[in-house]
């Protein structure tokens, strides 16, 4: 049985998020009809501006079949998310959260 981890990680070389196969859910699919490919798909992930870089794992039974360091890499540019615009800097961390506020009258 093939796993696939993929770990995204920010301009500075940190981890920002690992998505492991491995773990599965309900939600997972296993099908041999669609060929020797792996997919993942992801909802949203609302990183903020800069490049960022994947790397790859491949494992099956348990054991490293193969790994690449920078198999990807995409940037991120400033837009708007749920009515609030991204600035494109200033803003420390690598994602961004959906909020509101509310002040005292």
């Amino acid at each position: 049985m093939m796993e696939c981890r993929l770990t995204i990680l920010n301009s500075l070389g940190q981890p920002i998020t690992t998505l492991d196969s491995e773990m599965t859910a309900p939600t997972g699919v296993r099908d041999g009809s669609s060929g020797p490919r792996i997919v993942c798909s992801i909802a949203s992930l609302p990183l903020l501006p800069g490049r960022y870089r994947i790397d790859v794992l491949l494992k099956a039974r348990r054991q490293i079949q193969d790994g690449l360091h920078a198999a990807a890499f995409f940037g991120v540019e400033p837009g708007i998310l749920a009515d609030r615009p991204l600035p494109t800097a200033g803003l420390d961390g690598d994602f961004v959260l959906v909020h509101a506020w509310s002040f005292p009258t």
